[in-house]
């Protein structure tokens, strides 16, 4: 296949750099982007629940039960502690809807149902806690304080089950986003290595093929310079062929020019002689008419 030399360079040194340019940049884009979206899952799917849940677990430790206590013994007032649960309620409400509104996986959505079918006794327990506040007896606390964690506790071990859960598929993402990298590396290595192994023959053969092509065209400039050469040597010889015909002829010329001077002049002394013959023989003719008389 006869390629021209403008082809070939463009292909060496353009078109093959930028299609192999090309695959590695579109590799990255998608490599960046499962990595950046393993990141994403990690922290919207994993991070933002396990903090949701994690506020839900310390709003029923220490804002109700703790208030409990603290009331119980004295330390805060009954209405402080009112104040707490109430405080406690909102919380719970608002951080386990967050955590209800991210992803779940079907093991996550089982435990959820679990937990909240847990909600119904210790919410029922907890209202009645805040009626005996509301009352400002203390001796209404004796019910409630150290009872509370029979109802509390297995609704926050469900809470910790998806905690933990969290730390876990957090981990497997952790695992996953480890993956990408590592066969994102390997394959720059690989495409490395495979564009130095790949690269220099095809640089190699380009370059053989563009130097073969530049001497094919020296040849021909060299051959046609030679033409010219000769051409031009014909040239200077037909035109000093020609200069020594001129010269010949001018030569000739100035000879025959010389001739006709001469002749024109042999003519002026032939006419000059017969002028003066004509003008004796009338003078002889004068006088022997002179005679005759």
């Amino acid at each position: 296949m006869n390629i021209n030399l403008s082809t070939k360079l463009s292909v060496g040194f353009f078109v093959a750099p930028e299609i192999l340019l090309l695959v590695i940049s579109f590799y990255s884009i998608v490599s960046f982007s499962r990595m950046n979206q393993q990141v994403v899952t990690l922290y919207d799917d994993r991070i933002v629940p396990l903090k949701e849940l994690k506020l839900v677990s310390d709003a029923y430790a220490v804002l109700v039960v703790d208030a409990v206590n603290k009331a119980d013994q004295e330390i805060i007032s009954m209405n402080a502690a009112l104040e707490s649960i109430d405080e406690a309620q909102q919380k719970i409400k608002l951080h386990w809807q967050s955590y209800r509104q991210t992803n779940l996986t079907s093991e996550e959505q089982e435990i959820v149902r679990e937990v909240e079918s847990l909600f119904v006794p210790v919410n029922l327990r907890i209202t009645q806690l805040k009626q005996a506040l509301e009352t400002d007896e203390i001796s209404q606390l004796d019910a409630y304080n150290g009872q509370l964690y029979t109802v509390i506790d297995p609704l926050t071990e469900k809470i910790q089950q998806l905690i933990n859960l969290q730390l876990d598929v957090a981990a497997q993402e952790r695992t996953k986003a480890q993956s990408v990298y590592s066969k994102t590396l390997l394959l720059f290595g690989l495409i490395t290595l495979g564009s130095l192994v790949v690269a220099s023959p095809i640089g190699y053969s380009f370059s053989q093929s563009i130097t073969k092509t530049l001497k094919k065209t020296l040849q021909v400039v060299s051959e046609s310079s030679i033409d010219i050469a000769i051409a031009a040597e014909q040239q200077e010889r037909t035109a000093s062929q020609q200069a020594v015909a001129i010269n010949e002829i001018t030569t000739t010329m100035n000879e025959l020019s010389s001739s006709s001077k001469s002749t024109a002049e042999q003519a002026e002394f032939s006419v000059s002689d017969a002028k003066q013959a004509l003008n004796l023989t009338e003078n002889g003719s004068q006088a022997v008419e002179k005679n005759q008389e």
